[in-house]
């Protein structure tokens, strides 16, 4: 099983514009659903209104690489730089 940590730091004032172009996206649905997604969930943090953590787990790395190729994350980040000045990925 691989288990990463993202943690979205969103330009000020910008996180609910994302999580709603996400929610719009259907995102979180669309990867729920490929081979391989244990878990895909997002959560916001209480006290840093600028940031965004998400939580994947998956059966293989080789599920999660392709859910990096997938349409939907394709188009994610196409939007992606609208809203989200870094992201630090790490893996449990």
């Amino acid at each position: 099983m691989l288990i990463l940590t993202v943690n979205y730091k969103l330009k000020e004032g910008r996180r609910n514009e994302f999580v709603k172009r996400l929610i719009e996206e259907k995102t979180a649905e669309h990867t729920r659903l490929e081979q391989g997604c244990i878990k895909y969930e997002y959560y916001l943090p209480i006290d840093k209104a600028d940031e965004l953590f998400l939580l994947e787990a998956w059966e293989s790395r080789e599920d999660q690489q392709r859910h990096l190729q997938s349409d939907h994350m394709r188009k994610m980040k196409e939007f992606k730089g609208e809203y989200v000045e870094s992201t630090e990925l790490g893996q449990l």
